[in-house]
């Protein structure tokens, strides 16, 4: 128990080289799991169909008219291809660094969420394989538009080759790790214009994912839903609602045995109290009855005792 104790005590503070580690295993995890999807070809098309029409039924697929604004205006056009390329991992890298270094007491808790948030996206690219808008007629891509004058490929991803996966649309892991850094920001930052910042990003983030047409409305939608259950499961007061149940579990199994108790007491005593050492009725009773009801009574107290 010590051991154990010393060891939770030691992993619960941050130590870079498990920081580093829980990055380099979820990196791996990212690039194989968004390629896994990028095999298959129908399916993502037939998702994304769907989630065209199902958002034409609610009444908010906006992303066409969205896209064509922002194909028109070509300064909107670069600052969003810009922002979806760079954005992306600098500023989640740069909160994450923050909170290593300056906000250490919340950094565990936060750092869950980004991993939970990260995880279960990768889930939905692997049971969901989505074509983003761009791959749709009559949708402009703003990456591939862009890309003769900046540094990043016509694809629209905005990491390497090696871990782009084309139709990793559902949800919108851009807004996650967005929506993660403006609430981070919100929360811990000290100055009143950083927090401001950090609540007009995931902002901005979504208006860029939607107008570069790298994104359906339902999924920012989606990662709002995964993020928040994120939240719930890393700040959720576990240690305490573990130690009520076992408190709960703890009474009922001690009242469960009082009543018992009481029970096989009560038979007991109406049992001693019922039988009488000369026999029954004042009836003569034969040596090895006596002696059978003798080793009766016997035992019936042996048991009272116990109890």
């Amino acid at each position: 128990m010590q051991f154990v104790r010393r060891c939770r005590d030691y992993f619960s503070q941050p130590r870079w080289w498990v920081e580093v580690l829980l990055i380099w295993g979820i990196y791996e995890a990212y690039s194989r799991v968004r390629n896994t999807g990028g095999k298959q070809v129908d399916l993502p098309f037939s998702n994304g169909d769907a989630i065209q029409r199902f958002e034409h039924v609610l009444g908010i697929g906006f992303e066409r008219s969205l896209n064509q604004w922002v194909h028109e205006n070509w300064l909107v056009a670069d600052l969003s291809a810009l922002a979806y390329h760079t954005l992306h991992w600098w500023v989640t890298i740069g909160v994450v660094v923050w909170l290593f270094w300056r906000r250490k007491d919340v950094y565990r808790r936060a750092t869950l969420v980004l991993i939970f948030t990260t995880l279960m996206a990768l889930a939905g690219f692997f049971l969901l394989p989505t074509a983003p808008p761009r791959m749709f007629p009559g949708y402009t891509d703003i990456m591939a538009q862009t890309s003769s004058w900046g540094w990043w490929g016509a694809s629209g991803s905005p990491g390497p080759d090696a871990v782009t996966n084309e139709v990793a649309a559902m949800p919108s892991l851009h807004c996650g790790w967005a929506i993660w850094s403006g609430i981070m920001i919100t929360m811990y930052a000290r100055r009143r214009w950083i927090r401001v910042v950090g609540a007009i990003y995931p902002i901005v983030i979504a208006f860029v994912v939607i107008g570069t047409a790298n994104h359906y409305v339902l999924d920012v939608v989606a990662i709002v839903a995964v993020i928040g259950f994120a939240f719930v499961l890393s700040y959720s007061p576990w240690g305490q609602l573990l130690s009520w149940l076992r408190t709960t579990l703890v009474a009922q199994s001690t009242t469960r045995r009082s009543n018992h108790a009481g029970q096989v007491s009560q038979r007991c005593d109406g049992g001693v109290r019922g039988s009488r050492p000369g026999g029954d009725d004042g009836l003569e009773v034969s040596g090895s009855r006596r002696s059978k009801d003798g080793m009766d009574r016997t035992d019936a107290a042996d048991k009272c005792g116990r109890v």
